[in-house]
């Protein structure tokens, strides 16, 4: 079912235009900068966006002009190593299957975190999360105390994302339309 709902929402999300995608990407920037959890968090851990992901370069760029710590997560092995990155364009280089990510430099333990930004596949309103299939962020986040936000186009919510007994549920979705904020529901 996971399989089924993954591969229907990315074809979909693969047809949204360039300039689709950017417009939409600055409306999800302008919602998620201006939540409360966004503007009191020192530390930041975002993901760098690729091929039809909602885009965070500019959100990165723009974090650390505005003083955050932002932290990008990088593949190592079977597991993500979170470390902090001090300019997008110096610091960061197409990694495993081309995904931009840090090169080695000050790791970052999760505890330090104020604020995850998370990337998917797809979600429901509940805020129950299908990732890409590799499990990257199911093995971080039951380590993370937190708050969760995760970027998605409108596209990408559907009405039930199953989710396994292990699966951590986000705190709050952004889309270009809406805030659903799970925390309150």
């Amino acid at each position: 079912m996971k399989d089924k709902i993954r591969k229907e929402v990315l074809d979909a999300r693969l047809k949204l235009t360039p300039e689709q995608r950017r417009v939409k990407s600055a409306e999800i920037e302008a919602k998620l900068f201006g939540l409360p959890e966004y503007r009191v968090a020192s530390v930041v851990m975002f993901y760098a966006s690729f091929r039809s992901e909602v885009e965070t370069h500019h959100m990165i760029r723009r974090a650390l002009v505005e003083g955050k710590r932002v932290v990008l997560p990088k593949v190592k092995g079977r597991e993500l190593a979170l470390f902090e990155i001090k300019s997008f364009d110096k610091d960061v280089l197409p990694g495993v299957w081309g995904i931009p990510e840090p090169e080695e430099g000050v790791r970052v333990e999760i505890k330090d975190i104020g604020l995850i930004v998370v990337p998917g596949a797809a979600f429901d309103e509940q805020g129950n999360r299908i990732g890409y299939g590799a499990g990257f962020y199911d093995k971080l986040l039951p380590y993370y105390k937190g708050r969760t936000v995760a970027l998605a186009f409108e596209l990408q919510i559907v009405s039930d994302a199953p989710a396994d007994q292990h699966d951590i549920p986000m705190q709050r979705i952004v889309t270009e339309k809406r805030v659903i904020d799970i925390s309150r529901q």
